[in-house]
């Protein structure tokens, strides 16, 4: 057993080599777990820092296979017992912080073909019959976006991981996201990998996103392999709101919503990315009153993208107008009601707890809605004030 899975356990990648860090002359180990993070194990006979300091290292060496490795950014440094008699020879362990970035291979993106990125916590359904599973269950999921064709291929261990990432107490990769390069710089494959990851994010409530990917030649050959430290989550208490537990609906929604994610981010950059990170913020807050606070905060951030009112009321309108939002008169007047209390007394209008969720939800769910619509969204999503399962997948509409 290596030194880094006899403390941390599971690894998705795990390298072994010999090389430098720091210009100091190490081996060491380095490797990827589940959920992002990126750690990094060698030997030293001495170590200036403290426990929990923060700094840059720089890791330059080769893999056991005489690979090329390159480790780079910003950690977290943590000290073990020390070695035997020598009490000066310590294990070290460096934990990565954001951002780091660790590549296997020498990067070169001239003869990429196609790049496979592992995905968090992404459950569905496939529709592609070649690929096996049950039924009405199958592997891996095939479409095509943007002019690139895609496809979500379901881990091995797909089924006996399936109940800890449904269950929201720990994180996963369920899936590769496979993309056909088609000419494409790298710079727009993360770009495009990103946005389908926010819309991911968006659908299910809760953080789905890439933390590495490998890079293929014609042959299927691995060209490089990149590592990335990124956002993940291990929060449960969400609301879905689409249901990828139908191959169908999960190639709808994102054929519907990925050119309108696209035009939006052309005009507002980065601003749905925020939403959907805020989003799963919002979603693992404990306190009915936070999220409510951080879920108006949004809809006020996205309404003076769209208009340059000052009135919220007025704001909220120009979404209904503009994306077609089926909320009537007085919906709109519960919302800001709603939001007036909250922002400017900290409290919602009842204080009846039940009551209060009630309210909530009834605010959620017009959030929902207006940014299904801005997505370009009209098909099967859940309405989370229907609690009974039975009842809770309504048709979006567009209005008359």
């Amino acid at each position: 057993m290596s030194k880094l899975t006899e403390k941390y356990g599971k690894f998705v990648s795990l390298y072994e080599g010999e090389g430098k860090l720091n210009q100091q002359e190490c081996k060491f180990e380095i490797g990827q777990r589940p959920d992002g993070t990126i750690i990094v194990y060698y030997p030293f006979w001495d170590s200036p820092q403290r426990e929990g300091d923060r700094l840059e290292i720089e890791l330059n060496g080769f893999t056991e296979d005489a690979i090329n490795l390159v480790a780079k950014g910003r950690v977290k440094y943590e000290h073990t017992i020390h070695l035997g008699i020598v009490e000066s020879f310590n294990e070290i362990y460096y934990t990565s912080l954001r951002p780091f970035d660790l590549t296997i291979g020498k990067a070169d993106w001239s003869k990429a073909h196609s790049i496979k990125f592992a995905i968090t916590n992404f459950l569905f359904c496939g529709n592609d019959k070649q690929a096996g599973g049950r039924s009405n269950c199958l592997n891996v999921l095939k479409l095509k976006l943007d002019g690139l064709n895609i496809s979500f291929q379901k881990v091995a261990d797909y089924d006996e991981i399936y109940n800890f990432a449904v269950g929201g107490n720990k994180i996963e990769v369920t899936c590769e996201l496979t993309i056909e390069v088609a000419g494409r710089s790298r710079k727009e494959i993360l770009e495009f990998a990103r946005n389908i990851c926010d819309l991911l994010t968006i659908a299910k409530g809760r953080k789905i996103n890439w933390i590495n990917y490998k890079v293929y030649d014609a042959n299927s050959s691995i060209i490089f392999t990149s590592h990335q430290s990124r956002l993940t989550d291990p929060n449960n208490n969400r609301y879905e709101l689409i249901n990828f537990r139908q191959a169908q609906i999960a190639i709808t929604y994102l054929e519907q919503c990925y050119p309108a994610y696209k035009q939006f981010d052309l005009c507002h950059p980065t601003t749905l990315n925020k939403v959907a990170n805020i989003i799963v913020d919002a979603n693992a807050t404990r306190f009915f009153l936070t999220r409510a606070l951080i879920m108006f905060s949004m809809v006020d951030a996205l309404s003076k993208k769209v208009s340059s009112n000052r009135d919220f009321t007025a704001r909220i309108r120009c979404i209904k107008t503009l994306y077609n939002v089926c909320l009537d008169d007085e919906e709109i007047s519960f919302f800001v009601k709603s939001r007036n209390s909250v922002v400017h007394k900290l409290k919602f209008r009842t204080n009846d707890m039940s009551d209060m969720v009630e309210e909530y939800e009834k605010c959620y769910h017009i959030f929902h809605r207006l940014l299904l619509r801005i997505l370009d969204y009209q098909s099967d999503y859940f309405d989370i004030t229907q609690y009974d399962p039975r009842f809770r997948t309504n048709k979006l509409q567009v209005c008359p």
